[in-house]
């Protein structure tokens, strides 16, 4: 997809970033030369683009069902070929799937900042760079 294909299947919910914020942000962007929708809500999906092509869709929100994800992510993509998990109040856990059947590499981050509820990320990315059509 295009930006401007995710643009109108959004139905005018997911905003270009600002052309001056990418080029000031370049060093910590996901991929270079990335174009970066998002949709600005409590819970924000960001869409990645290089050259015109969707490259990788990150979803942020804050659940109070976060043990419900990984489970529905096995469920989907079987068992993860990474976990990683960290102690304490402040943690940030890390599992991460590969579905050659969907042609993607998943990425779940479960942050704990001492709220009552988790912050996740969940990250799709090709497992393959896409010749012609990104995802």
């Amino acid at each position: 997809m295009t930006p401007d294909q995710v643009i109108s299947a959004s139905n005018g919910r997911v905003k270009r970033t600002d052309p001056a914020f990418l080029e000031s942000h370049k060093d910590y962007a996901p991929v270079n030369g990335s174009h970066r929708l998002t949709t600005g809500d409590d819970a924000s999906v960001s869409f990645y683009f290089k050259e015109s092509r969707l490259v990788h869709v990150t979803l942020h929100f804050i659940t109070s069902h976060a043990t419900e994800v990984p489970r529905l992510l096995r469920q989907t993509y079987g068992e993860p070929i990474f976990k990683e998990i960290s102690s304490g109040k402040y943690t940030s856990d890390k599992t991460e799937w590969r579905s050659e059947k969907y042609n993607l590499h998943i990425e779940l981050t479960e942050m704990r900042m001492g709220l009552d509820y988790p912050s996740l990320s969940i990250t799709y990315r090709p497992l393959f760079e896409p010749t012609q059509s990104g995802l």
